[in-house]
């Protein structure tokens, strides 16, 4: 898929808590998506490093 400059660009989060509660988190992400009108996604994070390289937008810390 090609992104042009008329596509709002994807709210990237992550979560560093319980895998458990994972359906939770994508409930929270869709929501936040669907108010705001942009693309969301959401991935299990491995380090807060990747807030400071902006690999990641929010999270669930």
């Amino acid at each position: 898929m090609v992104s042009s400059a008329f596509d709002p660009p994807v709210i990237r989060f992550a979560t560093y808590l319980a895998p458990a509660l994972l359906p939770f988190y994508q409930a929270v992400v869709a929501c936040v998506g669907d108010r705001l009108g942009r693309p969301t996604s959401l991935v299990v994070g491995t380090s807060f490093e990747q807030f400071a390289a902006g690999d990641v937008d929010a999270g669930f810390l």
